[in-house]
């Protein structure tokens, strides 16, 4: 509900951040506890958080009650006088003024000054005695001067004060809880695994967590994995989302914020209403998150802050960007996940924590021993081509999924190679690929067997092709030292022969005639050694 702010007596009331529930993408679920007195009162509260649309809810104990939320927007409109120190600003203060101007072609112009116009290229309209309108560019302008001439130029300049009220009825002193998700603070997640002893690792998960507005006093604080499922055309909280409510009370209500899809920069995203550079800049223009609108005159805007806290989803990384260099990149053009970084949503408990605002800290997640594999991965998939990778494969022994974040591996404090870590559920393995293998060659060949004309299954009218192919798949040894290696090929059609082959087959699409199937070997080849896979698939082409 939004409504003017009225007289009657409230009780400011502290909040204070006793739970954070921080998503990799800068959303935030934050639990605050509010101290109510006993008796009926009228409570304003000391933060306005930038909900998203339907996240706002408040609790209380059975002996206490909480009306609804009610977003107060106080307007107001100063006029304030400074020196007028420039010809325009000259011009502007004595509009109705009588005047003279001398132009830059020696022209002299005297009469009642009506009005200055367009202010990219200010024009002004001049009245002589005779009833005649002259209008002349203010840059041909050379001198202006006139009996009592106004030394000062007077502005307006609207403020305004945004608050959260609520009604609350307590039979006792109690604390009650408000709930919103919003943006406020990031995290990313990274790995150690050290190679203690064939076969085997220790590996270490850490999480570090960025404060962006959101500042922690010993709160409860969770880290998630995942990002919160919410509609793309959600807005902001109209309860209490600032933007929102300012969009409500300049008349821009089909201009909400729009909920992002990609990951953001809370910093970034935040309502930064700032002070303007430039005089009467404010005059009767609004500055929304260091953009401005409806300027008259003056500079530009100031942001609030020298930098920006952010997530990116490239390397699951937090940077601090400078707002002026990446005033682009921070306001839009955040680069969204790739399909295989989405994760599901589990939650890492970190305790308790304090962290300023614009504060970082690194804290351990978990520490396990895991099994260690060393293999060649060749991945030969169907109209692709063929790529061949060292993999490590360690295996989840925990009891908690491993989230995307980069693995930095060691054996004997010596570093080998960083790669990423796929999210990886308990009990589940996961391919560290540590780089592209030229020492084990791979070829793969396809043969037709036999092609015969058959009726088309989908059209009884229709005729297709249907043939048998024999594939055929050699690995060569070039290493030194007996290899494993593991052949992961994706073929279309049914397998009618295959050399001791894992088959999985993959759900038919509608739109296509042949069911895929994922066919995997595993074989061991000694020093120089070559060996050959074949297997024969019919499908309709």
């Amino acid at each position: 509900m939004l409504a003017v702010v009225g007289q009657s007596p409230v009780v400011p009331v502290e909040s204070k951040v006793v739970e954070a529930a921080i998503f990799k993408t800068g959303q935030c679920l934050v639990v605050r506890e509010v101290s109510l007195k006993k008796g009926n009162h009228r409570y304003r509260l000391d933060v306005l958080p930038d909900a998203f649309d339907g996240t706002v809810w408040y609790s209380t104990p059975k002996n206490a009650q909480i009306s609804a939320l009610e977003t107060k927007i106080d307007l107001k409109s100063v006029k304030k006088q400074s020196p007028a120190l420039t010809p325009l600003e000259r011009l502007i203060g004595n509009i109705n003024q009588t005047v003279t101007m001398r132009t830059k072609s020696k022209a002299v112009i005297t009469g009642r000054l009506l009005s200055v116009s367009d202010p990219q290229k200010p024009v002004v309209a001049i009245e002589s005695k005779g009833g005649e309108t002259s209008f002349i560019a203010v840059e041909e302008i050379a001198s202006i001067s006139g009996p009592g001439m106004k030394e000062t130029l007077e502005t307006t300049q609207r403020s305004y004060t945004v608050a959260i009220e609520f009604q609350a009825i307590a039979n006792a002193p109690v604390k009650a809880r408000i709930i919103t998700l919003e943006y406020g603070a990031v995290w990313a997640s990274n790995y150690l695994l050290d190679l203690t002893s064939p076969g085997q690792g220790e590996l270490t998960g850490k999480a570090q967590v960025a404060a962006g507005s959101l500042a922690l006093n010993r709160a409860k604080v969770k880290v998630l994995s995942g990002a919160p499922n919410m509609l793309s055309t959600s807005k902001f909280d109209l309860a209490a989302g600032y933007g929102s409510a300012m969009s409500y009370v300049f008349g821009n209500q089909g201009s909400y914020e729009q909920f992002r899809t990609s990951p953001a920069d809370p910093f970034a995203l935040l309502p930064r209403y700032v002070p303007p550079v430039g005089r009467y800049a404010a005059q009767d223009g609004l500055f929304r998150g260091g953009r401005q609108t409806n300027l008259q005159g003056g500079t530009g805007a100031v942001l609030a802050s020298t930098d920006f806290i952010s997530y990116d989803p490239t390397d699951n990384s937090i940077v601090v960007a400078d707002p002026i260099r990446d005033y682009r990149q921070s306001y839009g053009t955040e680069k969204p996940p790739t399909p295989d970084r989405m994760e599901s949503i589990y939650a890492y408990s970190l305790g308790e924590l304090t962290l300023a605002r614009g504060a970082r800290l690194t804290k351990a997640l978990f520490q396990q021993s895991t099994t260690v594999e060393s293999l060649i991965k060749w991945e030969a998939m169907w109209s692709e081509a063929d790529v061949v990778t060292s993999v490590l494969r360690v295996k989840n022994t925990g009891l908690q999924p491993w989230t995307n974040g980069p693995v930095f591996i060691v054996r004997e404090n010596v570093p080998l190679s960083q790669v990423e870590m796929p999210f990886t559920s308990p009990g589940k393995t996961a391919d560290l690929s540590t780089g592209k293998v030229q020492d084990v060659i791979v070829q793969r060949l396809e043969r037709e067997v036999s092609r015969d004309v058959i009726n088309d299954p989908r059209s009884a009218n229709a005729k297709v092709s249907q043939l048998v192919s024999e594939f055929r798949f050699s690995l060569e040894n070039g290493r030194a030292e007996t290899t494993t290696a593991e052949l992961v090929a994706r073929v279309p059609g049914d397998i009618l022969e295959s050399a001791d082959a894992v088959i999985e087959k993959l759900p038919l699409l509608q739109s296509v005639y042949n069911r895929f199937n994922e066919v995997k070997w595993r074989v061991t080849l000694q020093p120089g050694e070559k060996k050959e896979l074949v297997l024969k698939a019919r499908r309709i082409d």
